[in-house]
């Protein structure tokens, strides 16, 4: 059986997820601006975007729009790694929202 069991503070922060697969069971903990999965610090984030530490460190940083949204991800060599458009539709009086993700690396 898969489940996925999430972790918050009383105040509202996630704290950890953890993603289990049969016996096997991946965990991630947000501490702070720094994200751990299964006890290895691998990312910090910031407000600009974020920095892997595992492995050769990498940077990447947001590009938003007007409202503050993250738009794009980019390397710090300038690539695109995502891409994230959202558009509004209007139907009979209903608003619907669709997301799409696009993800270049």
């Amino acid at each position: 059986m898969n489940t996925i069991s999430y972790g918050y503070h009383r105040a509202g922060s996630k704290l950890s997820v953890a993603y289990k697969s049969g016996t096997t069971t991946a965990k991630t903990d947000y501490v702070s601006n720094k994200v751990y999965k299964n006890g290895t610090l691998s990312m910090v984030l910031t407000e600009e975007g974020y920095a892997t530490v595992s492995g050769t460190p990498a940077y990447y940083y947001y590009l938003k729009d007007h409202q503050g949204n993250n738009r794009v991800v980019i390397n710090q060599s300038g690539g695109i790694q995502q891409v994230n458009h959202m558009m509004l539709f209007l139907a009979d009086g209903l608003q619907w929202i669709r997301w799409r993700r696009s993800i270049t690396r």
